[in-house]
């Protein structure tokens, strides 16, 4: 009797380990995710100009916050010229920026407060609880002022931009990186076209090191510029250039080997184009001296220069996917087992 109970035993674990993973549950009302940042049990997903609320880790729906127009907590966005909203965790609050417009609300969706920014805001990041925006200063020699808002707009630091090469006329194909994360008072650039550089920079705007990124991008070859084309197409501000000045485009001899990344803690997590069946692999790294070293993510990669939406909250890391069916599922994975060092 004793053995019978055994092999049943046996032969029920192994139905159980022969079913397949039951599939991840589509997002409800999510067809083209803009941006993810989970706080506490909650997950706000923008779209457009709204930010979908879901109650993890169910998903189930909770709510929509913001909208489209010019008035409080409400924001213009046109995702085929890179207007797109931008969430983060503001001191445990929902902060949304769009390049004219930072709001922020409560957990429970009440507008707290709201920023103007004008034309020249680019990103927004946090300071000792303050935001920081980015001012583009064009001219002969290109730079970015760092500004706090808290302080009427007053510049904080002033980063020159990486040169790079033009030819009257031209229009380039892709656009330099820059941006930036701030940890311990300190600002971390990165930025670049063809070659990428990290560097850590003081509250007063001085280089105090460069961070050796052992990665490179792919060369642009024929596939590579037909891939581009393809995307150019797509887009809403290509197509409203002129047909001559179409034939200018400028292809650069590679692709910048990063597509952006997200501070986590004590480490920047950057995501690269190395793709492949578990994931994209992306390079951690510790902001205080420690080796870089290199870890695959579930993060999915849209097109030739825009990764899915992802993000890091407490010891988690959440990544949108679309599936073939076109609908998008939440992935998630923990942070704490292997993001502590390796070889590079």
């Amino acid at each position: 009797m004793t053995m019978r109970r055994l092999i049943w035993i046996l032969v029920l674990l192994l139905l159980l380990l022969s079913q397949p993973a039951a599939a991840a549950r589509p997002i409800p009302g999510v067809l083209q995710p803009d941006a993810i940042t989970v706080l506490g049990n909650r997950a706000f997903i923008a779209e457009g100009s709204r930010i979908h609320v879901f109650r993890l880790p169910g998903l189930e729906p909770a709510g929509v916050l913001a909208g489209d127009g010019d008035g409080p907590g409400e924001f213009r966005t046109h995702s085929g010229f890179g207007m797109t909203l931008d969430l983060f965790n503001y001191n445990g609050k929902l902060a949304a920026a769009s390049p004219r417009k930072l709001a922020v609300f409560s957990a429970a969706g009440k507008l707290v407060r709201e920023w103007r920014l004008g034309h020249f805001c680019t990103r927004v990041r946090l300071h000792q609880h303050n935001p920081v925006v980015i001012r583009y200063l064009p001219g002969v020699e290109m730079a970015y002022e760092l500004v706090r808002l808290e302080k009427d707009l007053s510049p904080a630091i002033r980063i020159a931009a990486q040169p790079i090469a033009y030819t009257a006329g031209e229009i380039n194909t892709v656009n330099p990186l820059f941006q930036f994360w701030i940890w311990k008072d300190h600002v971390f650039v990165l930025q670049g076209l063809e070659s990428l550089s990290l560097t850590e920079h003081t509250a007063a705007g001085d280089k105090v090191r460069a961070i050796a990124l052992p990665v490179k991008g792919p060369l642009v070859d024929n596939a590579m510029r037909k891939r581009i084309t393809r995307w150019l197409r797509s887009q809403s501000w290509y197509r409203m250039i002129p047909e001559q000045h179409r034939r200018t485009l400028r292809f650069p001899k590679r692709l910048p080997a990063l597509l952006g990344g997200i501070l986590h803690r004590d480490r920047l997590i950057l995501i690269t184009r190395l793709t492949g069946p578990k994931g994209t692999e992306c390079l951690v790294v510790p902001l205080d001296g420690r080796p870089v070293f290199r870890r695959v993510l579930p993060v999915q990669l849209r097109d030739v220069f825009t990764p899915a939406p992802y993000c890091a909250a407490g010891n988690r890391f959440y990544a949108l996917k679309e599936r073939a069916d076109e609908q998008w599922v939440l992935e998630t994975i923990s942070l704490d087992a292997g993001f502590t060092g390796g070889d590079a």
